[in-house]
């Protein structure tokens, strides 16, 4: 592509004139259309967009670490966890990765489910480079409420539907000649992995950390090796399990979303205590174990996580995006 050589930054926006719905809720957009037209461009490092929600007709999903982009910001929107797990899998080295719900309102009133452990293999792959991490999507956990962890999979339309895309033959066809090009992927999880090194503690460049208060407790357990769930898939909590150990090393400043002290864990068979005394034992001992964590956000003052809108008596938390999000029509001679 001879023009765009030098661009650095790219912000999408939804355009007024292809909303199907009103403007007050999410938009369906073609996210990965937008990604693949942009990802090749040799000085890429940030695409942004708000407001969005799953295209009904998507594109065909960029290839594994094939983009040039390093940040990727997907805020005030709501998408299944799949496009969201092919846009992080898409960059070859990302560095900053922020999606958060919240602010506008559902079409049809129904929340898509976030699914913490298969974000967190995407993101994993990313480990070695990834130096902001912010999640905000607590809000649309709400099956946290009333079942275990092993229900926090994709549906089995969900897992269908993330397989038969990278199997498609459109989907072969379209990057043939980038696909053949790709490095040989490597093992998700080594073999002389511990489960231990399959949490945040593995993390080792990111230095800001924004996340639920249980999602920040998931991804600091880890996943892999042997699971500790009862045979309905609940929690059962390792006494020996302390938060201020699991975090990465080189923090700097940590915000937590939705906790209130003395609020009942969302996950079953957590102790009703538990996540407070992880938090107060994280305050004692930051300054020995963690002597670069300066700033941590969300504790003695709650963070409320975002949340989709549903009725009218929300529109005071309506999110609009700044004035130059407006198109502006221009007549070319």
């Amino acid at each position: 592509m001879p023009f765009l050589q030098n661009l650095r930054a790219v912000r999408f926006l939804v355009d007024p004139n292809t909303c199907v719905y009103a403007t007050s809720d999410y938009q369906p957009y073609d996210l990965f259309s937008s990604l693949n037209l942009v990802r090749r461009l040799p000085a890429v490092e940030t695409v942004h967009v708000d407001a969005i929600s799953d295209a009904d007709h998507p594109s065909v999903e960029p290839p594994p670490r094939s983009g040039n982009y390093t940040c990727i910001s997907i805020q005030h929107s709501s998408l299944h966890c799949p496009y969201l797990v092919f846009t992080i899998e898409s960059a070859k080295r990302l560095e900053k990765f922020t999606y958060g719900i919240g602010g506008r309102f559902s079409r049809n009133g129904m929340l898509i489910s976030f699914h913490p452990e298969c974000v967190f293999w995407a993101l994993f792959a990313h480990r070695a480079s990834l130096r902001q991490l912010d999640l905000d999507v607590e809000g649309q956990t709400r099956l946290l409420d009333r079942i275990g962890v092993r229900y926090l999979m994709y549906t089995i339309e969900e897992e269908e539907e993330q397989e038969s895309l990278r199997d498609d033959p459109f989907y072969l066809h379209e990057w043939a000649d980038e696909l053949k090009k790709l490095p040989v992927k490597e093992e998700q999880i080594p073999s002389n992995m511990s489960m231990d090194a399959c949490s945040l503690r593995s993390f080792l460049q990111l230095k800001d950390l924004r996340l639920g208060v249980h999602i920040l407790y998931l991804y600091a357990r880890g996943y892999g090796g042997e699971q500790c769930d009862d045979e309905w898939g609940d929690q059962l909590v390792d006494e020996s399990f302390s938060l201020v150990d699991h975090l990465p090393p080189n923090l700097e400043s940590l915000r937590i979303y939705g906790y209130k002290k003395g609020m009942k864990p969302r996950l079953r068979g957590v102790p009703q205590n538990f996540l407070e005394d992880q938090l107060a034992k994280l305050m004692a001992e930051k300054d020995q174990k963690l002597p670069r964590l300066a700033v941590i956000e969300g504790i003695e003052e709650a963070i409320p996580n975002g949340e989709t809108l549903d009725g009218p008596g929300n529109k005071d938390k309506f999110w609009k995006g700044e004035a130059d999000d407006e198109w502006t029509d221009y007549e070319y001679e």
